[in-house]
């Protein structure tokens, strides 16, 4: 079976964003590294946007593939096998955020936001110039260290999302969501948002799915290179690690909160994942985590 490769922007690209929910980017500054032409690849936990405002793309999205001129926007969620080729005109803006931020920025709107897109955009349609111009003050808002900054972020996030995806409801409403695969991988990262404190067993998360703990398995190494009992964990430390950084709460506080019955085995747990015991951790600057 064909392993097809996961790329985490902020390990692979930049690392300043390793630990930020969002990230973004012009595509050209980003193809000088990895290239235009870029195979097939995914990203296990993250939506993916490009906004192509110049140039001519060649892209596959699962087992579909499209020949789009700009101006024009690709849309992936997390898990989804995605390849393109671009010409050297070719600009734009990438934005990449985790799974979990969009499920917390779009879950109480009604939006569908789970499918693959891709889809021209009209250079005369009102909707689209709007679009552009918050392509552009996002830019801005991204690249300039400002107050608030976090919460700005996210709200333009919000609005960038609400409107990328008004504009996708004529524009391509009948591409299908993903392979059997990619929707199980979904699926199961949606159960450990939902769960993850509650330590449940792999088997049970094979059960809610309705595959065996092997074929769950298989599909987690081959769509991001880590095992069911791996990917939990990293649910676990993402929130553990906001915790111990970003709140006053007491480390078994912090244990407890995450489901730990132990504080002793949460201390396990985070120098198992950091080779730091807790105490430790949270004195290490972040810049250096």
């Amino acid at each position: 079976m064909q392993c097809i490769p996961n790329i985490n922007i902020g390990q692979a690209y930049d690392q300043r964003y390793a630990h930020e929910d969002i990230h973004y980017e012009r595509y050209e500054k980003m193809a000088l590294f990895f290239g235009r032409n870029m195979p097939l690849h995914h990203h296990d936990r993250y939506f993916q946007v490009h906004v192509i405002l110049q140039g001519s793309v060649r892209v596959q999205l699962d087992n579909h593939y499209y020949r789009v001129n700009a101006p024009m926007c690709i849309y992936t969620p997390p898990a989804t096998p995605h390849a393109f080729v671009t010409d050297d005109e070719t600009s734009g803006y990438v934005m990449t955020v985790k799974q979990e931020t969009v499920w917390a920025l779009l879950n109480d709107t009604g939006i569908i936001y789970d499918a693959p897109r891709c889809f021209s955009l009209k250079h005369s349609d009102t909707k689209t110039r709007h679009f552009l111009e918050l392509c552009q003050l996002f830019q801005t808002e991204f690249e300039n260290e400002t107050r608030h900054q976090h919460h700005a972020i996210a709200a333009w996030t919000k609005l960038f999302l609400i409107n990328l995806l008004r504009m996708t409801a004529n524009n391509n409403p009948t591409l299908n969501t993903g392979t059997t695969d990619s929707k199980t991988f979904t699926r199961f990262n949606i159960l450990i948002e939902s769960h993850y404190t509650e330590h449940w067993p792999i088997v049970k998360y094979a059960a809610e799915l309705g595959i065996s703990t092997t074929h769950l398995n298989t599909i987690c190494q081959r769509l991001s290179g880590k095992s069911c009992k791996h990917l939990i964990h990293d649910r676990v430390f993402v929130e553990a690690r906001r915790l111990m950084l970003f709140t006053g709460q007491s480390i078994n506080q912090i244990s407890y909160q995450l489901g730990f019955k132990d504080p002793a085995y949460f201390s396990r747990f985070i120098k198992r994942m950091t080779g730091l015991p807790p105490n430790q951790f949270r004195l290490k600057p972040e810049r250096d985590l």
